[in-house]
């Protein structure tokens, strides 16, 4: 028996070297008032138990429910079942160093003032006397003249300029060329005027020998023929393409003429050979 005491205080004198080595779970005991724990744990303020450093972050003790606080041993303490050399486990971990982590005292702050009093105390104020007006200064008399209203504006005495006659291409027009445009698939031009997408469009011009000119009105089409110009021997005239456009000339004479053009889809599909003027 004497040699079992001696070993013992021998074992308790060398217990890091292996004689006394206390199993390290994860978590299995709740953390001391003061949130403290043994080295090597850290208390998790959501359980309140103490986890061990470098296990996972969401993991929770292996209890019924370990967010109350009846699941699982108290670290030190009676009732509910101690954890085997809980104490000894407590007591080395002070003696290594653990860190002094009791609360702090409370300060109380000094009392505020009651915010719901918006009552302004003006005692001993004295307000601005409002009868005297020495340093008032008098506005200047504002004096609006009314508008001479004898005679009435300038530009009502006549009517507008372009409203007395009609306009010139409506009155004398040497001849008219008629442009047939399928589809409005191309952009025509006329002697140099802006181009159109018109199926139709009739322009005023002299006799003689007129330029045309035209192009797709969108990518989905490229360049035709013409039909009815100057260049076109019955099977279509190209004209003469450069940049995407197609130029030729057509002689107007007996105060009319007629020009057609078709500008296919990408594929070349889509327009019927031929003039599509009048015959």
């Amino acid at each position: 028996m004497r040699a079992l005491t001696n070993g013992f205080a021998l074992c308790a004198t060398i217990a890091l070297a292996g004689c006394f080595s206390p199993t390290e779970p994860d978590c299995s005991f709740r953390c001391l008032p003061a949130k403290q724990c043994p080295m090597d744990y850290a208390c998790n303020l959501t359980d309140g138990y103490c986890h061990k450093t470098g296990s996972p972050p969401t993991e929770t003790c292996p209890f019924g429910n370990a967010t109350t606080a009846d699941a699982g041993p108290d670290l030190v303490g009676t009732g509910g079942g101690d954890m085997p050399g809980a104490d000894m486990v407590m007591s080395m971990s002070m003696e290594m160093g653990m860190p002094d982590m009791s609360m702090p005292d409370l300060v109380v702050p000094p009392p505020q003032p009651d915010a719901t009093d918006t009552t302004l105390d003006l005692t001993g104020v004295t307000p601005p006397d409002q009868t005297d007006t020495s340093d008032m200064v008098a506005a200047p008399d504002l004096v609006v003249a009314p508008p001479d209203m004898t005679a009435p504006p300038a530009d009502m005495t006549a009517p507008p300029a372009d409203m007395t006659a009609p306009p010139a291409d409506m009155t004398d027009c040497p001849a008219k060329l008629t442009i047939m445009n399928f589809a409005s698939w191309c952009s025509v031009s006329v002697n140099g005027a802006t181009s159109v997408t018109d199926s139709t469009q009739v322009v005023c011009v002299h006799d003689g020998t007129i330029p045309v000119t035209a192009t797709a009105a969108s990518s989905s089409f490229i360049l035709g023929n013409w039909y009815g110009t100057s260049g076109d021997t019955g099977s279509g005239d190209p004209g003469t393409v450069a940049g995407g456009t197609s130029s030729t000339t057509v002689v107007v004479s007996g105060a009319k003429g007629c020009v057609s053009i078709c500008c296919p889809f990408a594929n070349g599909t889509g327009c019927t050979p031929g003039n599509a003027c009048p015959p």
